[in-house]
């Protein structure tokens, strides 16, 4: 673990969770080394703390190449929550099966990356 810990804290999200350590609104349950025979799928992960223990709890379940700009995210995070039940960033109406990522995927027969129509996409994101 302490291997992992130092990877993740050079890591995009690491570095922004070190910065917004300052809040004690928020905490961290970092899961790391998901992988080879023990491999646990997404859903598996999520449905870890999707149940009643954290009914009264906001969870975010966000990857490590994603940089949170927003020294307000929980103050954020809880006016949203006043309002909807569930919020996020981005998403995409139509998962395919060569997903290379949210925005697009691996057109075998052309042997391309596509790029999925802005219809079917939601929200906004600044990434490196």
């Amino acid at each position: 673990m302490k291997v992992g810990k130092v990877i993740f804290n050079n890591t995009e999200l690491g570095k922004s969770l070190q910065i917004l350590s300052f809040d004690k609104n928020i905490q961290t349950d970092i899961l790391y080394n998901n992988n080879g025979f023990q491999k646990a799928g997404l859903s598996q992960l999520y449905n870890l703390y999707i149940n009643d223990k954290y009914k009264d709890e906001i969870v975010l379940f966000i990857h490590d190449d994603i940089n949170i700009c927003d020294l307000f995210l929980s103050t954020q995070l809880n006016a949203a929550m006043k309002e909807f039940d569930i919020v996020g960033i981005v998403g995409n109406q139509e998962c395919r099966k060569a997903e290379v990522k949210w925005t697009s995927w691996y057109d075998e027969n052309k042997g391309t990356i596509e790029h999925q129509c802005y219809e079917k996409l939601s929200g906004t994101i600044k990434s490196p």
